[in-house]
């Protein structure tokens, strides 16, 4: 948690919670154990981070991610994007690796200290090296820009 604390992330963002348990075991009337049903949710978009900082590349981006009904939060640097997925906690992050402010291995490599959350890297680095790069820093992907 202090490491949130010392990102930026203000205190009053950081919830804890108990990891919920895989199943709820019950014992039915027969001795026989039941699984109780999980509990009924409302289903909606994916919540996508967007960490890109060519506004013309995250408005392309955000309405392809917004006509498949994901709900996208964009920033345009890596800072703000640590912010945001820390407060946020996105389903997915797409990351661009080339941001004003940190470069996008930092990044990944900060987010990955604390969070699971997938992220494809979407970026115009192409070659070997970069892709290896980033898929060992814990990309899930790495899709190369047009």
């Amino acid at each position: 948690m202090s490491f949130l604390l010392k990102s930026g992330v203000p205190a009053s963002s950081v919830e804890v919670r108990l990891l919920p348990e895989e199943a709820d075991e019950r014992t039915a009337d027969d001795g026989a154990p039941t699984i109780a049903p999980a509990p009924t949710t409302v289903v909606r978009g994916a919540r996508v981070l967007l960490i890109e900082d060519d506004p013309h590349v995250a408005q392309a981006m955000i309405g392809a991610l917004a006509r498949h009904r994901y709900h996208v939060i964009h920033e345009a640097s890596g800072s703000g994007g640590l912010r945001t997925a820390y407060a946020q906690r996105p389903d997915l992050v797409l990351l661009d690796l080339g941001l004003p402010d940190m470069d996008g291995y930092d990044t990944l490599t900060r987010l990955r200290a604390v969070s699971d959350v997938p992220v494809i890297v979407v970026t115009a680095r192409s070659d070997v090296r970069s892709r290896l790069h980033g898929l060992n820093l814990g990309a899930d992907d790495y899709v190369v820009k047009p």
